[in-house]
């Protein structure tokens, strides 16, 4: 028979303890990134949303595609990007501005990649003090 010797849980606690109290942080500043993205998204796709209604009215109203079985209205390619960035000027996401990084407009659609950078909610001492958030953005066409 093997006689009862008490050992000590001190070692095991402190290392499960541990472990979950990064695994918290670590959580912490997944979901931080996780929401800066969405709001990026939501922002974004608004200002988007609401430049891709500048029609390009001499194309509108000539009829540039009516002889096309999928049409598609046509988009001020100049005066909706002033709008895009306009917009996405006066908007920030956790209070950090938005830097656009590619706008592209081919007269029917809109797409754009933008990006913000912002300090994580919990440092980690591993050098991993930012995230930059990037995300593209497509507006389709509209369908007459």
């Amino acid at each position: 028979m093997k006689p009862n010797v008490p050992g000590s849980l001190l070692i095991f606690n402190l290392a499960i303890f541990l472990i979950l109290f990064s695994l918290t942080f670590i959580c912490m500043n997944l979901v931080s990134v996780y929401s800066a993205k969405r709001e990026l998204i939501a922002t974004t796709e608004a200002a988007l949303s609401s430049s891709s209604q500048h029609l390009d009215s001499l194309s509108y109203y000539l009829g540039l595609n009516r002889f096309q079985n999928n049409k598609k209205v046509p988009i001020n390619c100049d005066i909706a990007r002033v709008d895009f960035y306009r917009k996405i000027q006066s908007s920030s996401v956790k209070g950090k501005a938005i830097s656009i990084n590619n706008f592209r407009c081919d007269g029917y659609f809109l797409e754009t990649q933008v990006e913000i950078s912002a300090a994580l909610p919990i440092a980690i001492p591993l050098k991993i003090g930012r995230a930059h958030v990037w995300t593209p953005v497509t507006v389709p066409y509209l369908v007459c």
